[in-house]
């Protein structure tokens, strides 16, 4: 009973622990100051959209205005697929950008990650509600953030994590690390990430609100 007891104690701590990590992640300055940096987006059912051609399941998709026009960003999930090879799966995650034009919609990049070939659980998601379109160089152009995980794991271990930033038409930076775990006796395992080396390259407020979002949505 004592060891169950204990037990339980350690858990509620570690809860404790969690939600004050959380609450003071999300409501700093920095992140009050960001929200100047954020452009109003619009969510989309599919008859909302232009009919585009896309791979995937459709998980969310948005719309927004800036400087260069009307935007459309569609999400989308192949969820698990079996492969040549019996027992073994492929999942890929698919982001379509397309600006509205005179000429008609116009496909801006399409982005793509996977996991392929596993024969354990897989994973390859974006997560809900996270995407960010900003501002953050106040340039009239828009900046879109994408947070989703991949995996492939017959155990309890963290997933890979990752923060894509398209800061031109064509171009983007990356965070990559790994899911945060908090075990019953308050040892915490993964977290952690790195920058691309193009992240030098922008301006310090882009490293910042990449490690804003980090903090918020891994810990």
């Amino acid at each position: 009973m004592k060891d169950n007891k204990h037990r339980w104690q350690n858990l509620l701590i570690c809860l404790l622990m969690m939600i004050a990590g959380t609450a003071s992640g999300q409501h700093n300055g920095i992140d009050l100051s960001f929200k100047n940096n954020e452009l109003p987006i619009d969510s989309l059912q599919e008859a909302e959209y232009p009919e585009l051609d896309y791979r995937g399941d459709c998980v969310e998709a948005i719309r927004w205005m800036d400087r260069s026009g009307e935007h459309y960003l569609l999400l989308n999930e192949t969820g698990e697929e079996p492969t040549d090879e019996q027992g073994y799966r492929n999942a890929f995650l698919w982001g379509y950008h397309f600006l509205n034009t005179d000429s008609g919609t116009k496909r801006v990049w399409t982005f793509m990650d996977f996991v392929q070939d596993c024969p354990v659980d897989i994973e390859a998601r974006f997560l809900r509600n996270a995407l960010r379109i900003t501002d953050l160089d106040n340039d009239g152009i828009a900046e879109v953030w994408l947070l989703y995980q991949l995996a492939c794991k017959g155990d309890v271990s963290p997933s890979e994590f990752h923060i894509v930033l398209y800061h031109t038409e064509q171009s983007y930076v990356k965070m990559s690390g790994e899911t945060k775990l908090v075990f019953p006796n308050c040892v915490e395992e993964g977290g952690g990430y790195t920058f691309d080396k193009g992240f030098a390259k922008l301006p310090r407020a882009f490293r910042q609100y990449g490690q804003w979002l980090w903090e918020r949505y891994v810990g």
